[in-house]
C-alpha cells in the first residue's frame, strides 16, 4: 500500500506534466493559427508627404515610387529580398448591370498573392499570360462579388465595367481581412493597369518578403537602413514620419512568439514541479525501506556483496517503481490529451485551442525524466545503505 500510494505521486507527476504540456502545445498550435498570415516577414512600403523641411525642399512635397525604384530596392538588397512586387492603383466606378459602385483597380503584378494571403475560391488567379498580352482580366474580392452580382453564384467568365472599361472575371478572391469587412478592390494585371487606368506609373506601394531576418533586432536594424537608403533617392529627412510609410505585422508575430514561448516555459515548470514531489515521495520511501532492510543489507554484505550491489539493489527498485507508475500515468495522460483534440475537432474547433496533443519527442522527453527521476529518487537513500556499518548493520 505505501508503495502504491507513493507510486501514485510519481504517475500524477507524468500525468500532469504530459496533460499540461498537451494544453500548452494546444494553445500554442491554436494562437499561430491565428497568425498564419504573418509568419512570412513582410513589407509593405506607402509614398506619403513630407512633413519636415529637408535640402531646401518645402513641406507637403509629395514622394512618387516608380518600377525603377523597385529594381533599385532589388539590387541593393539582394540578400534580404526574396520577392517584390509592384502596385498601382485607380479609384473607379464599378458596374454590373444595373448595379453600381465605387471600389479601387489595383494593378498587380504576376505572383502578388505571395505577399496579399490571399486565397481564390472561384475561377483562377492572375496569369503571366495575362500581363504579357495585356489582357483586361480580373479577380474580384467576394464581397465585391456580392454587392455587384447580387444572387448570381458564378460570376467567373462575365464582365463589369471598370471606369467604362469592361474586364472579363476569372476569379474570385477572398481577401485577408476581418469577417464582414466589404472589400471593393479588383485585382487586374500590372501591364495592364499601366496601359488602361495609371498612365503616369505612379505605384501606391511596394510590397517586400525578406528572408532572413528572424528577430526583432535584425528587422528594426533593416528598416532604419531601408529608410535611408529610399530617403537618399527621394531627398526626404529619414525622420520624417509621413514621407514614407512602413508597416509589417512580423514584429507583432514575433512578440507574441516570444510571449507564448514564456507561457509554455511556465507550463513547463509548473509540471516538472509536480513531477519533483513525486520524486521525493519515492525518496522517503525508500529510506524507509533500506532502514528496514538494514539487517538484510548487513548479511549481504558480510557474505560479500560489494557496495556497487547494494547501491544497484536500492536502484533498480527505486527506478523499477518509477518506471512502472510513471508510464500508467503517461498513458493516462496521452489518452487524455487525445480524446480532448478528438472533442474539440467533434466542436468545429477553436480560434485560440487546436488539438492539445504531445508529439513523439515529448513522450521520449517524459521516459528520460522519468528514468532520471527514479535514479534521483533512489541515490540518497543507496548512498545511506552503504553507509552504515557492517556491525551496526547485523546487530540492527
Amino acid at each position: 500500500m505505501r508503495i502504491a500510494l507513493t507510486g501514485f505521486s510519481i504517475g500524477w507527476g507524468i500525468f500532469i506534466l504530459i496533460v499540461l504540456l498537451g494544453a500548452g502545445n494546444g494553445l500554442l498550435k491554436g494562437m499561430m493559427s491565428n497568425f498564419s498570415d504573418t509568419t512570412d516577414n513582410i513589407y509593405t512600403v506607402t509614398p506619403g508627404k513630407t512633413a519636415m523641411f529637408y535640402k531646401g525642399w518645402p513641406k507637403n512635397r509629395e514622394i512618387v515610387f516608380t518600377h525603377d525604384d523597385v529594381e533599385r530596392l532589388e539590387s541593393n538588397f539582394p540578400d534580404k529580398i526574396e520577392h517584390i512586387s509592384a502596385t498601382l492603383s485607380a479609384t473607379a466606378e464599378l458596374t454590373y448591370g444595373t448595379v453600381t459602385t465605387n471600389g479601387s483597380i489595383e494593378g498587380k503584378e504576376v505572383g502578388f498573392e505571395r505577399t496579399e494571403h490571399i486565397r481564390i475560391v472561384q475561377g483562377r488567379q492572375l496569369s503571366q499570360m495575362d500581363a504579357d498580352s495585356l489582357r483586361k482580366t480580373c479577380v474580384v474580392s467576394s464581397s465585391l462579388a456580392r454587392i455587384l452580382f447580387r444572387d448570381d453564384q458564378h460570376p467567373v467568365g462575365k464582365y463589369l465595367s471598370g471606369n467604362g472599361v469592361q474586364l472579363l472575371v476569372v476569379g474570385i478572391y477572398e481577401p485577408n481581412v476581418d469577417i464582414g469587412s466589404i472589400v471593393r478592390e479588383v485585382y487586374v494585371p500590372y501591364t495592364t493597369a499601366h496601359q488602361v487606368f495609371c498612365h503616369d506609373e505612379k505605384l501606391s506601394k511596394i510590397t517586400l518578403m525578406l528572408r532572413g531576418l528572424d528577430d526583432l533586432r535584425s528587422n528594426q536594424a533593416f528598416e532604419q537602413v531601408l529608410l535611408q537608403k529610399i530617403a537618399d533617392v527621394k531627398d526626404f529627412n529619414v525622420s520624417d514620419p509621413s514621407a514614407v510609410k512602413l508597416k509589417t505585422d512580423y514584429e507583432n508575430y514575433l512578440d507574441t512568439v516570444s510571449i507564448l514561448n514564456g507561457i509554455y516555459l511556465f507550463i513547463i515548470i509548473i509540471g516538472l514541479a509536480t513531477l519533483v514531489s513525486g520524486v521525493v515521495g519515492v525518496s522517503n520511501i525508500m529510506m524507509i525501506t533500506v532502514k528496514e532492510r538494514t539487517r538484510e543489507l548487513g548479511v549481504r554484505k558480510a557474505m560479500g556483496a560489494s557496495n556497487e550491489h547494494i547501491v544497484a539493489l536500492v536502484l533498480v527498485e527505486s527506478v523499477i517503481i518509477t518506471l512502472i507508475f510513471g508510464y500508467v500515468g503517461m498513458i493516462c495522460g496521452v489518452g487524455i490529451t487525445q480524446l480532448m483534440s478528438e472533442a474539440l475537432s467533434a466542436a468545429g474547433g477553436s480560434d485560440i485551442f487546436s488539438d492539445p496533443t504531445v508529439g513523439l519527442n515529448i513522450i521520449l522527453a517524459a521516459n528520460v525524466v522519468m528514468l532520471i527521476a527514479g535514479i534521483i529518487a533512489g541515490y540518497v537513500p543507496a548512498k545511506k545503505a552503504i553507509s552504515s556499518k557492517l556491525v551496526d548493520a547485523l546487530s540492527a
